[in-house]
């Protein structure tokens, strides 16, 4: 396998190429170059998220924090006692923290629907993460080298709302009441659905790649493939934002509940562990404090402007 660098004899020979090819096809044609307008669309973008929507922009921010924190110390919990435990937990917490970095990263260049595919997975992963902190088989579906066959444990235990149960039974055992409970997993199945015609190609998610409704220029349809912010974006952050504060709550109460996973039963064991306490407690008081204000229905907002 051949290992090129980027040098000026490289870029010279990419050159020649081009022009070997248009003087065999008789041609004069200019190449496109999407490279720099692309790369000044995302800055444009990028200043405008960071200045018109800066307080939605930082929470995002903490909550991808919070998260990577909680990766960092589910595999403190994991090494404190390794031949009892599975770090299954602490790698999808860092596949969470990943997916996190990807959305956000992706709404900040004014690609709001090809986001919607991570937040998809996201809410997948949530899932899993809370059932395999009691179900030692999804532990195994979690942890690579496993012998167990994915595409099989999927179907029988995961698709098609088959984990919904497992994860009432988790947030029973957080003491959320039944009525927090269906509302909050009420609105996760709307959410799904919605994201899901982005995951599987749909008239809407072919709309909002072409015609992205402006958050800039209200009323207006931007045709800029490259990059546009969109006015679905403030309540696409807000709801992975208030699904992070949810997962949170849900793993904060369980480490402090008396059916404790086995991860975490010795959590106050392991170095500075009122970290992630604190940083929760944080995240809390921002959701709070600025919530109503940032948040409008996103069920409605996802759906609006969409034929």
């Amino acid at each position: 396998m051949h290992k090129y660098q980027y040098t000026d004899t490289l870029k010279e020979e990419i050159n020649l190429i081009w022009e070997k090819v248009q003087i065999e096809d008789n041609s004069h044609l200019e190449r496109i170059n999407l490279r720099d307008e692309k790369n000044e669309i995302f800055l444009e973008c990028k200043m405008f998220l960071d200045k018109e929507l800066y307080l939605w922009s930082y929470i995002f921010d903490i909550s991808i924090e919070f998260m990577y924190l909680l990766h960092k110390k589910s595999f403190e919990c994991f090494n404190y006692d390794k031949e009892n435990q599975s770090p299954a937990f602490s790698l999808i917490c860092g596949k969470l923290t990943s997916l996190l970095l990807g959305i956000k990263e992706l709404l900040s260049i004014g690609h709001e629907d090809n986001a919607r595919l991570l937040s998809r997975t996201f809410l997948e992963c949530v899932d899993i993460a809370l059932v395999s902190l009691y179900d030692e088989a999804f532990e195994d579906f979690i942890v690579p080298g496993d012998e167990i066959c994915s595409k099989e444990f999927w179907k029988k235990k995961i698709a098609y709302g088959k984990i919904n149960n497992k994860i009432r039974q988790v947030i029973n055992i957080a003491g959320i009441d039944d009525v927090e409970m269906k509302y909050y997993l009420s609105q996760r199945k709307k959410v799904k659905s919605i994201l899901s015609d982005s995951v599987h190609l749909s008239s809407s998610t072919i709309f909002r790649s072409n015609l992205i409704p402006s958050i800039k220029y209200k009323g207006k349809l931007s045709v800029n493939l490259l990059g546009h912010i969109s006015t679905h974006t403030p309540q696409h952050m807000m709801y992975i934002i208030d699904e992070v504060f949810h997962f949170g709550s849900i793993i904060i109460k369980l480490i402090m509940s008396k059916k404790s996973p086995k991860l975490f039963s010795q959590f106050t064991e392991i170095e500075n562990s009122k970290d992630l306490f604190v940083y929760f407690l944080f995240l809390q008081e921002l959701v709070v404090k600025y919530g109503d204000c940032l948040s409008k229905d996103f069920v409605h907002e996802f759906n609006e402007l969409v034929p």
